[in-house]
């Protein structure tokens, strides 16, 4: 069960209280599990937040924005940019499938997930500012720490230079122009992938990602 008996019993309060998040037949409609959700994070249970989803998928019930909204913010107070990204496609996805024009992203969704790039922009100033170029910013080595700022990890590529690089390196998604014609590149190589991600940001996928490489290196 999704559910401990607890977590019923205050439900079902809730139930008893506001009949109108219920359908005519007497099951709950998706507004009760939004307030779930949102009982789970104000309490400081985020991750339980995030598992009523499956509750959800299980009773075949179509998420609103609210929901999309809610999983979101779980999603940045549990750490997990993987999984905001993922329900951020999902909600547009499911918003073309089943034609409504209100699960399209609102400016809640966008002020919660564009304030990665503010953050993403700050920490790479601080690099550059040191010299560092990263060289391989990608959402796999993004993390957020238990307030929901984002930290850059994985600094194998990285290199800490005045001058000029020559070395190829990074994920094919995300290579500036000058990583790809093998030229010599600056820490403007990361000032790109930041756009890059602006990109995946709205769309759910890199612009240049493609079936094969030689594609993606072709566009």
């Amino acid at each position: 069960m999704m559910f401990s008996a607890g977590d019923l019993r205050r439900a079902n309060g809730l139930l008893a209280r506001y009949g109108f998040v219920l359908h005519e037949d007497g099951s709950p409609s998706i507004l009760f599990y939004n307030l779930l959700m949102k009982g789970y994070i104000s309490s400081g249970c985020p991750l339980a937040a995030l598992g009523v989803y499956d509750e959800i998928q299980q009773q075949g019930m179509i998420p609103d924005k609210l929901t999309y909204n809610t999983l979101i913010f779980a999603c940045v107070k549990t750490e997990k940019l993987d999984a905001a990204m993922r329900f951020f496609e999902e909600m547009k996805v499911q918003a073309q499938k089943v034609g409504h024009d209100d699960l399209f992203p609102d400016v809640v969704t966008y002020t919660t997930l564009l304030k990665y790039i503010s953050s993403l922009t700050q920490a790479l100033a601080y690099c550059h500012e040191k010299h560092v170029i990263h060289r391989d910013v990608k959402p796999e080595n993004l993390l957020l720490d238990h307030e929901g700022r984002l930290k850059i990890a994985d600094f194998g590529w990285s290199v800490q230079s005045r001058g000029k690089r020559h070395t190829m390196c990074g994920t094919l998604d995300y290579l500036a122009p000058e990583m790809v014609e093998n030229k010599a590149h600056d820490c403007a190589v990361d000032n790109w992938t930041l756009g890059i991600l602006c990109y995946e940001f709205l769309y759910g996928v890199p612009p240049f990602e493609a079936e094969s490489q030689s594609d993606t290196f072709r566009r």
